[in-house]
C-alpha cells in the first residue's frame, strides 16, 4: 500500500481540525509524510524549514497530526509552527477514558466532542458504558422492551464508530 494510501485517513482528520481551527491558514503542501517502519505506533516530527511528520502507521500519523496542531501559533493571520525535533511513543497500549452513558444520557453531538478530544490527547480507547440498573442505552434488538427511552441507534453508533476508527480510536462497549 503507498503511504500516501496509508496516511490519507489520518491527513483527513487534520485537515479537519486544522480548518475548524485555523481556516485556511495552514498550509498542507509545506508538510511532508514519510513512511517509517521502525516507528511501530510512535513518530517523529522535524518542523524546520520543511515540516516533515515520520511513522509506520495511520495510528502514528494521527499523533504526530495532533502533536501538530498543538504546536501551531497564529502570527500575522499565518500559521506558524516553532522549528523543533520530537520523537514520541505510547508508554503503554491502552489509554483510554470511559464515558457512562448508562447513568447519564450524552446527545450524539457530545460522543463526538469526546472522540475530537480523544484524537487531541492521543487517547486510543474509549469505552462507552451503556447498561446498568437505571437504563439501558444500547438498541438491544433481540430485547426491544428492555431499551430505554432515551437511546442511541444502531446507525449512530456505527456511524460513531467509523469516525472513531477514522482517528485510531477503538470503541469498547461494556454492556452488564
Amino acid at each position: 500500500e503507498p503511504f500516501d494510501a496509508l496516511f490519507a485517513p489520518a491527513y483527513r482528520v487534520f485537515s479537519q481540525y486544522a480548518h475548524q481551527a485555523f481556516g485556511n491558514i495552514v498550509d498542507s503542501g509545506a508538510l511532508a509524510l514519510v513512511l517509517d517502519e521502525t516507528l511501530g505506533d510512535g513518530y517523529r516530527l522535524s518542523v524546520g524549514e520543511k515540516t516533515v511528520l515520520s511513522a509506520a502507521n495511520n495510528t502514528g500519523m494521527n499523533y504526530a497530526f495532533a502533536t501538530l496542531l498543538q504546536l501551531v501559533e497564529v502570527v500575522d493571520g499565518n500559521a506558524v509552527f516553532p522549528e523543533c525535533e520530537i520523537a514520541d511513543k505510547p508508554d503503554s497500549q491502552w489509554r483510554g477514558v470511559m464515558l457512562d452513558l448508562a447513568r447519564c444520557y450524552h446527545e450524539m453531538e457530545h460522543l463526538y466532542v469526546v472522540a475530537d478530544l480523544c484524537w487531541l490527547l492521543k487517547i486510543n480507547r474509549l469505552q462507552l458504558h451503556f447498561t446498568d440498573d437505571c437504563a439501558v442505552r444500547f438498541p438491544f434488538i433481540s430485547v426491544p422492551k428492555a431499551v430505554s427511552k432515551k437511546h442511541h441507534t444502531k446507525q449512530e453508533l456505527a456511524e460513531f464508530a467509523a469516525y472513531c476508527k477514522e482517528r485510531g480510536i477503538v470503541i469498547v462497549p461494556e454492556i452488564d
